[in-house]
Protein backbone atom coordinates (compact mmCIF):
# COMPACT_ATOMS: atom_id res chain seq x y z
CA UNK A 1 0.00 0.00 0.00
CA UNK A 2 3.02 2.60 0.35
CA UNK A 3 4.41 1.91 -2.45
CA UNK A 4 1.28 2.11 -4.38
CA UNK A 5 0.85 5.49 -2.50
CA UNK A 6 4.43 6.69 -3.36
CA UNK A 7 4.07 5.56 -6.97
CA UNK A 8 0.46 7.01 -7.05
CA UNK A 9 2.29 10.82 -6.03
CA UNK A 10 5.40 10.49 -8.58
CA UNK A 11 2.07 9.45 -11.47
CA UNK A 12 0.36 12.76 -10.83
CA UNK A 13 4.33 14.71 -10.76
CA UNK A 14 5.06 12.57 -14.03
CA UNK A 15 1.37 13.85 -15.20
CA UNK A 16 1.98 17.60 -14.30
CA UNK A 17 5.45 17.52 -15.77
CA UNK A 18 4.49 16.52 -18.82
CA UNK A 19 1.21 18.58 -19.42
CA UNK A 20 4.01 21.64 -18.29
CA UNK A 21 6.86 20.79 -20.86
CA UNK A 22 4.47 19.72 -23.42
CA UNK A 23 6.65 19.47 -26.86
CA UNK A 24 10.10 21.00 -25.06
CA UNK A 25 11.11 17.91 -24.37
CA UNK A 26 11.74 14.82 -26.83
CA UNK A 27 9.31 11.47 -26.84
CA UNK A 28 12.46 9.27 -25.25
CA UNK A 29 12.70 11.97 -22.39
CA UNK A 30 8.88 11.43 -21.87
CA UNK A 31 9.27 7.94 -21.64
CA UNK A 32 12.29 8.07 -19.34
CA UNK A 33 10.26 9.90 -16.55
CA UNK A 34 8.40 6.88 -15.85
CA UNK A 35 11.71 5.59 -14.53
CA UNK A 36 11.46 6.68 -10.78
CA UNK A 37 7.51 5.45 -10.83
CA UNK A 38 9.11 1.97 -12.00
CA UNK A 39 11.87 2.56 -9.32
CA UNK A 40 9.38 2.84 -6.31
CA UNK A 41 6.75 -0.15 -7.92
CA UNK A 42 10.03 -2.51 -7.42
CA UNK A 43 11.30 -1.45 -3.57
CA UNK A 44 8.01 -1.95 -1.65
CA UNK A 45 10.08 -1.33 1.34
CA UNK A 46 13.09 1.41 1.31
CA UNK A 47 16.44 1.44 3.71
CA UNK A 48 15.82 3.00 6.73
CA UNK A 49 18.26 5.32 8.09
CA UNK A 50 18.09 8.74 9.51
CA UNK A 51 17.38 10.66 6.04
CA UNK A 52 14.90 8.36 5.30
CA UNK A 53 11.77 9.58 3.74
CA UNK A 54 9.71 7.56 6.04
CA UNK A 55 10.99 8.92 9.24
CA UNK A 56 9.22 12.46 7.87
CA UNK A 57 5.91 11.65 7.72
CA UNK A 58 5.83 8.63 10.09
CA UNK A 59 6.15 8.60 13.51
CA UNK A 60 7.71 5.26 15.51
CA UNK A 61 5.24 3.38 17.72
CA UNK A 62 6.35 2.91 20.85
CA UNK A 63 4.93 -0.05 23.09
CA UNK A 64 3.58 0.77 26.45
CA UNK A 65 3.34 -2.09 29.66
CA UNK A 66 1.44 -0.81 32.13
CA UNK A 67 2.74 -2.39 35.55
CA UNK A 68 -0.04 -2.80 38.17
CA UNK A 69 0.81 -1.35 41.80
CA UNK A 70 1.65 -3.50 44.52
CA UNK A 71 -2.00 -3.26 46.19
CA UNK A 72 -3.52 -4.42 42.55
CA UNK A 73 -1.05 -7.17 42.75
CA UNK A 74 -1.94 -7.87 46.65
CA UNK A 75 -5.85 -8.06 45.63
CA UNK A 76 -5.02 -9.71 42.46
CA UNK A 77 -3.63 -12.57 44.23
CA UNK A 78 -6.31 -12.86 46.81
CA UNK A 79 -8.78 -13.18 44.17
CA UNK A 80 -7.51 -15.84 42.31
CA UNK A 81 -6.47 -17.87 45.32
CA UNK A 82 -10.19 -17.51 46.21
CA UNK A 83 -11.38 -18.28 43.08
CA UNK A 84 -8.89 -21.83 43.33
CA UNK A 85 -11.59 -23.06 45.76
CA UNK A 86 -14.61 -22.47 44.11
CA UNK A 87 -13.75 -23.28 40.16
CA UNK A 88 -16.04 -21.81 37.39
CA UNK A 89 -16.67 -23.59 34.06
CA UNK A 90 -15.88 -20.52 31.76
CA UNK A 91 -16.63 -20.70 27.62
CA UNK A 92 -13.27 -20.42 25.40
CA UNK A 93 -12.50 -16.79 24.34
CA UNK A 94 -13.62 -16.17 21.05
CA UNK A 95 -10.39 -15.33 18.82
CA UNK A 96 -11.11 -11.95 16.91
CA UNK A 97 -11.15 -12.12 13.30
CA UNK A 98 -7.74 -11.34 11.71
CA UNK A 99 -8.39 -8.76 9.24
CA UNK A 100 -5.06 -8.18 8.23
CA UNK A 101 -4.46 -11.59 6.73
CA UNK A 102 -7.75 -12.09 5.07
CA UNK A 103 -7.02 -8.32 3.26
CA UNK A 104 -3.21 -10.14 2.41
CA UNK A 105 -5.39 -12.88 1.48
CA UNK A 106 -8.38 -11.36 -0.83
CA UNK A 107 -5.34 -9.15 -2.69
CA UNK A 108 -2.71 -12.08 -3.15
CA UNK A 109 -5.88 -13.89 -4.79
CA UNK A 110 -6.47 -11.61 -7.35
CA UNK A 111 -3.18 -10.93 -8.07
CA UNK A 112 -2.53 -14.69 -9.08
CA UNK A 113 -5.81 -14.86 -10.74
CA UNK A 114 -4.89 -12.04 -13.16
CA UNK A 115 -1.67 -13.64 -13.68
CA UNK A 116 -2.71 -17.09 -14.46
CA UNK A 117 -5.76 -15.26 -17.09
CA UNK A 118 -2.75 -13.23 -18.50
CA UNK A 119 -0.58 -16.18 -19.40
CA UNK A 120 -3.48 -18.07 -20.46
CA UNK A 121 -4.68 -15.85 -22.64
CA UNK A 122 -1.06 -14.98 -23.99
CA UNK A 123 0.07 -19.25 -24.70
CA UNK A 124 -3.85 -19.41 -25.98
CA UNK A 125 -3.62 -16.87 -28.56
CA UNK A 126 0.49 -17.69 -29.64
CA UNK A 127 -1.60 -21.12 -30.50
CA UNK A 128 -3.63 -19.46 -32.66
CA UNK A 129 -1.60 -17.95 -34.13
CA UNK A 130 0.86 -21.00 -34.55
CA UNK A 131 -1.77 -22.57 -36.01
CA UNK A 132 -2.86 -20.47 -38.74
CA UNK A 133 0.94 -19.40 -39.89
CA UNK A 134 1.71 -19.50 -43.37
CA UNK A 135 5.20 -19.77 -45.22
CA UNK A 136 7.55 -16.68 -45.18
CA UNK A 137 9.42 -16.38 -48.60
CA UNK A 138 13.18 -16.51 -48.37
CA UNK A 139 13.27 -13.13 -49.78
CA UNK A 140 11.66 -11.82 -46.51
CA UNK A 141 13.15 -13.90 -44.41
CA UNK A 142 16.96 -12.54 -45.67
CA UNK A 143 15.86 -9.20 -45.51
CA UNK A 144 14.70 -9.13 -41.98
CA UNK A 145 18.00 -10.98 -40.93
CA UNK A 146 19.63 -8.46 -42.34
CA UNK A 147 17.71 -5.20 -41.05
CA UNK A 148 18.13 -6.82 -37.27
CA UNK A 149 22.02 -7.20 -38.32
CA UNK A 150 21.88 -3.42 -39.29
CA UNK A 151 19.85 -2.62 -36.24
CA UNK A 152 22.42 -3.73 -33.81
CA UNK A 153 20.55 -7.18 -32.66
CA UNK A 154 22.60 -9.88 -32.34
CA UNK A 155 20.28 -12.96 -33.04
CA UNK A 156 17.59 -11.93 -35.24
CA UNK A 157 13.96 -13.15 -33.65
CA UNK A 158 11.28 -15.94 -34.79
CA UNK A 159 9.87 -14.84 -37.65
CA UNK A 160 5.71 -15.75 -37.69
CA UNK A 161 3.51 -14.94 -40.88
CA UNK A 162 -0.01 -15.83 -39.86
CA UNK A 163 -3.70 -14.98 -40.96
CA UNK A 164 -4.23 -14.46 -37.90
CA UNK A 165 -2.15 -11.71 -37.02
CA UNK A 166 -4.14 -8.52 -37.60
CA UNK A 167 -0.87 -6.07 -37.36
CA UNK A 168 2.83 -6.50 -36.92
CA UNK A 169 4.36 -6.98 -33.38
CA UNK A 170 6.82 -8.53 -31.66
CA UNK A 171 6.26 -10.86 -28.71
CA UNK A 172 7.86 -13.45 -26.22
CA UNK A 173 10.50 -12.93 -23.87
CA UNK A 174 13.20 -15.38 -24.14
CA UNK A 175 12.88 -16.09 -27.61
CA UNK A 176 11.03 -13.05 -29.59
CA UNK A 177 8.81 -13.31 -32.03
CA UNK A 178 8.09 -11.54 -34.93
CA UNK A 179 4.50 -11.47 -35.91
CA UNK A 180 3.65 -10.20 -39.33
CA UNK A 181 -0.05 -10.85 -40.98
CA UNK A 182 -0.69 -12.93 -44.39
CA UNK A 183 0.43 -11.30 -47.23
CA UNK A 184 2.29 -8.80 -45.40
CA UNK A 185 4.63 -7.85 -48.03
CA UNK A 186 1.49 -6.97 -50.49
CA UNK A 187 -0.17 -5.00 -48.00
CA UNK A 188 2.45 -2.12 -48.04
CA UNK A 189 5.13 -0.70 -50.41
CA UNK A 190 8.40 -1.26 -49.49
CA UNK A 191 9.50 1.60 -47.94
CA UNK A 192 6.91 1.69 -45.89
CA UNK A 193 7.13 -2.22 -44.84
CA UNK A 194 11.05 -1.18 -44.34
CA UNK A 195 9.58 1.22 -41.78
CA UNK A 196 7.66 -1.33 -40.63
CA UNK A 197 10.21 -3.66 -39.60
CA UNK A 198 12.48 -1.02 -38.22
CA UNK A 199 9.66 -0.11 -35.87
CA UNK A 200 9.04 -3.54 -34.23
CA UNK A 201 13.05 -4.64 -34.48
CA UNK A 202 13.54 -1.57 -32.28
CA UNK A 203 11.30 -2.64 -29.32
CA UNK A 204 13.80 -5.44 -29.31
CA UNK A 205 17.20 -3.15 -29.25
CA UNK A 206 15.34 -1.27 -26.31
CA UNK A 207 14.26 -4.41 -24.40
CA UNK A 208 10.91 -3.14 -24.61
CA UNK A 209 9.47 -6.94 -23.84
CA UNK A 210 11.22 -7.51 -20.78
CA UNK A 211 10.16 -3.57 -19.49
CA UNK A 212 6.20 -5.17 -20.74
CA UNK A 213 6.61 -8.22 -18.63
CA UNK A 214 7.06 -6.56 -15.64
CA UNK A 215 4.67 -3.86 -16.08
CA UNK A 216 2.34 -6.71 -16.53
CA UNK A 217 3.28 -8.18 -13.27
CA UNK A 218 3.24 -4.35 -11.68
CA UNK A 219 -0.27 -4.59 -12.98
CA UNK A 220 -1.37 -7.61 -11.05
CA UNK A 221 -0.08 -6.84 -7.88
CA UNK A 222 -1.55 -3.45 -7.56
CA UNK A 223 -5.08 -4.30 -9.49
CA UNK A 224 -6.78 -1.84 -6.58
CA UNK A 225 -4.78 1.11 -8.01
CA UNK A 226 -7.18 2.33 -10.86
CA UNK A 227 -4.60 5.16 -10.93
CA UNK A 228 -1.86 3.25 -11.72
CA UNK A 229 -3.97 1.41 -14.71
CA UNK A 230 -4.02 4.41 -16.03
CA UNK A 231 -0.28 5.22 -15.74
CA UNK A 232 0.72 1.91 -17.40
CA UNK A 233 -1.77 2.80 -20.39
CA UNK A 234 0.23 6.65 -20.53
CA UNK A 235 3.94 4.22 -20.54
CA UNK A 236 2.63 2.00 -23.18
CA UNK A 237 1.70 4.74 -25.22
CA UNK A 238 4.51 6.99 -24.65
CA UNK A 239 6.78 3.73 -25.33
CA UNK A 240 5.88 3.93 -28.64
CA UNK A 241 6.18 7.02 -29.24
CA UNK A 242 9.62 6.67 -28.17
CA UNK A 243 10.16 4.17 -30.43
CA UNK A 244 8.99 5.71 -33.17
CA UNK A 245 11.29 8.72 -32.48
CA UNK A 246 14.20 6.61 -32.90
CA UNK A 247 13.16 4.61 -35.96
CA UNK A 248 12.88 8.29 -37.16
CA UNK A 249 16.18 10.13 -35.78
CA UNK A 250 17.33 12.35 -38.61
CA UNK A 251 15.32 11.21 -40.90
CA UNK A 252 13.89 13.03 -44.00
CA UNK A 253 10.71 14.36 -44.39
CA UNK A 254 9.85 12.21 -47.12
CA UNK A 255 10.40 8.90 -45.14
CA UNK A 256 8.29 10.61 -41.97
CA UNK A 257 5.79 10.72 -44.74
CA UNK A 258 6.04 7.22 -45.61
CA UNK A 259 6.58 6.21 -42.00
CA UNK A 260 3.39 8.14 -41.05
CA UNK A 261 1.39 6.70 -43.64
CA UNK A 262 2.45 3.42 -43.19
Amino acid sequence: LTASLRASVLTLAVWALQLVLRRRISARARYALWLPVLIVLLSPAWPQSRWSLDRLFVTPSVQIIEMPLLSEMDTTTAISASATHSPKITAPAREPLNWPQIRFGAWISVSAALLLFSVFSFLRTLRRFRRQRMPLSEKWAAHIAQTARELGLRHPPQVWCSSAVTSPAVTGLLRPILLLPAHFDEQFTAAGAQLILQHELTHLKRHDLPLNAVLCVLMALHWFNPLLWLAFMKVRADREAACDAQVLADAPPQRRSEYGHA
